[in-house]
């Protein structure tokens, strides 16, 4: 026993306590896994480009023609026949004459025609309808000015499709006959539309040519008496 050795005091070997300690240590804590060492940081990957295919994979494209505009069979059939009768269409015969005949009026005529339409006012004071005052003083100014009004020289042709009355155009095709009259010494063809609300087309005639603008017509229309109604009797007893 060392000399230095206290009474009461038990002495271990040194040798001994780390031991003893490393086993204190392992019996309290858990025994780690070893930690892999990191690996070393890889290289960038360099991008390859997408290969592009070759034609022979992809072909390119067949150029798109731009649409066509479509045409209208039928204006073209109709365009094309308006064409072929206008370059059919032969003028007959074309002279100028004025549209009507003109007739002076005298003043007891203005006066005879003031005194109807005041007595038909006073009737319709009478029989207090006041619009129709209005309509008759309308009327009565109307004809006073229509019966100044001159005549107009006009061109009248005949073609083998109609007649040109100036620069309207009348086909053959909208008149059912004709018939003749006489307009104060002036002869003059009328033509009677097939319709009933159609137009009547007045051809006053020259001296000289009655006969030969009567057979243009009498070879395409039937002629037939004049008729002679009750508007007509009034209008030529009236002077228009």
């Amino acid at each position: 026993m060392d000399e230095d050795a206290k009474p009461g005091v038990v002495y271990r070997p040194a040798s001994a306590e780390p031991h003893v300690a490393d086993s204190a240590m392992g019996a309290n804590q858990p025994m780690s896994a070893p930690v892999a060492a990191p690996e070393p940081a890889g290289q960038p990957v360099a991008m390859q480009p997408p290969s592009s295919p070759s034609p022979a994979q992809n072909p390119a494209p067949e150029p798109v023609a731009p649409p066509q505009p479509v045409q209208n069979i039928d204006e073209d059939d109709e365009d094309a026949d308006d064409a072929q009768q206008a370059a059919a269409e032969t003028t007959l015969m074309s002279w100028n004459a004025p549209e009507f005949t003109f007739t002076n009026k005298p003043a007891g005529w203005y006066a005879l025609l003031a005194l109807f339409f005041m007595a038909m006012i006073g009737l319709a004071i009478y029989t207090q309808q006041y619009l129709t005052i209005g309509l008759l003083v309308l009327m009565c100014i109307s004809l006073i000015i229509y019966a100044q009004r001159k005549p107009r020289t006009l061109n009248y042709t005949i073609t083998t499709h109609g007649v040109y009355v100036g620069e309207k155009s009348y086909p053959f095709d909208s008149f059912s006959s004709f018939y003749e009259i006489s307009d104060y010494g002036q002869r003059v063809f009328e033509l009677v539309p097939s319709k009933q609300l159609g137009t009547l087309v007045s051809l006053p005639i020259q001296e000289g040519e009655g006969r030969t603008i009567e057979g243009l017509l009498g070879s395409v229309l039937p002629k037939v008496p004049p008729r002679n109604d009750l508007i007509d009797r009034l209008l030529r007893a009236m002077r228009f």
